[in-house]
């Protein structure tokens, strides 16, 4: 067995092992992160999907073509006035 130990008594390989544990685990935690925020751009994705087709039935019904409707500039839309 090897008999090195550092000024405090610790052995190296030990120290070495903590770290490599430690590394290990905030990049499994960064990963999981990150599939969290995936999963969560995806939900979103699909909520702004419906929503969208939502306003586009709205404006279909207004007697806006589907055309209109599917470009229309939703910031625009939000600051005209009412009619």
């Amino acid at each position: 067995m090897r008999e090195a130990r550092s000024a405090s008594g610790s052995d190296p390989d030990m120290s070495v092992l903590g770290a490599l544990q430690r590394i290990h685990w905030a990049i499994d935690g960064a990963f999981r992160a990150y599939q969290d925020a995936g999963e969560e751009r995806r939900r979103l994705a699909v909520e702004v999907g419906e929503l969208s087709w939502q306003l586009t039935e709205v404006l279909c019904a207004a007697g806006w073509s589907a055309g209109d409707a599917r470009e229309v500039n939703v910031h625009e839309l939000a600051r005209a006035e009412i009619r």
